[in-house]
């Protein structure tokens, strides 16, 4: 089987989701539906991971863990092999990666004087594109003209019309602490197709944190703190080592859309 070796320069949301695009010159060297693929990462350490192949969008997805290991962003550049239908990806120290590297170890801007709902914008936009490119091209998601019931997005898989509803919470200071406080209305209201998701956003780097926080809503009235003035919250831990009660619904970037593809199937069986 033919071979082909090429260096890809990492563009800002491959780095931010974790995905890398393959070029026209690579794309007949995979299949031609989506698939995983056998992919060999080479950097601080080896390791081999069965990653998803998105035939349509011709993205390698699933590296999320590995950029971060491995620090590599925008800028970044990475060698890569396909032969055999495998993916062989290897960091590439060059002075530009470097430079981009070490200039981005510093808060580019003042996130203290953005308004809370224009920071919780950002963090919805965010979530709208993991939905979008993690889905796939099967989910879909969309956001209400008003939000007056504690709902921030509406998730939809094509074909069915039985829709999420997520709430989204976002903390800028919890990468620093390794905590989620997040506090909800006290009017908030349970119901089997409705999720508080919970985020870190980290803004050094403008990106979402790992793990991300997802509980049904059933759920997170039965373990939140309900305060006096009738609010409830959420303290969560985002320490590994946690085992507070919050730890089973930490979730990764994929898992996160591997679990709305799950609710859907079973939202699916239960109306039909």
């Amino acid at each position: 089987m033919s071979s082909i070796k090429y260096i890809r320069k990492i563009i800002e949301v491959e780095s931010r989701l974790g995905f890398m695009f393959v070029p026209a010159k690579g794309q007949n060297l995979l299949p031609n539906q989506n698939s995983k693929v056998k992919v060999h990462c080479i950097g601080k350490k080896e390791t081999t991971f069965s990653l998803t192949y998105n035939a349509e969008y011709n993205r390698i997805f699933g590296l999320t863990k590995w950029y971060r290991d491995n620090n590599i962003q925008e800028g970044t550049f990475i060698d890569v092999a396909i032969k055999n239908g495998e993916v062989i990806l290897k960091t590439q120290t060059s002075k530009k990666s470097e430079t981009k590297t070490t200039s981005l170890q510093k808060p580019t801007i003042n996130t203290s004087n953005i308004p809370s709902g224009a920071k919780g914008n950002i963090v919805e936009d965010r979530i709208k594109e993991l939905i979008l490119l993690l889905g796939e091209g099967v989910l879909n998601v969309y956001k209400p003209v008003i939000d007056n019931e504690g709902i921030d997005l509406v998730a939809l898989k094509n074909g069915q019309f039985h829709p999420i509803f997520l709430q989204i919470k976002s903390r800028y200071t919890a990468y620093k602490e390794q905590k989620l406080i997040l506090t909800l209305s006290k009017n908030f209201k349970a119901h089997h197709s409705y999720y508080l998701v919970g985020v870190s956003f980290n803004p050094i780097t403008m990106e979402v944190e790992e793990p991300i926080l997802m509980v049904p809503s059933k759920e997170l009235l039965d373990k939140a703190i309900q305060m006096s003035d009738g609010k409830y919250r959420v303290t969560a831990s985002l320490k590994p080592s946690s085992n507070d009660q919050w730890q089973p619904y930490m979730v990764s970037k994929e898992k996160f859309i591997a679990i709305l593809f799950e609710k859907f199937t079973n939202l699916e069986i239960h109306y039909t």
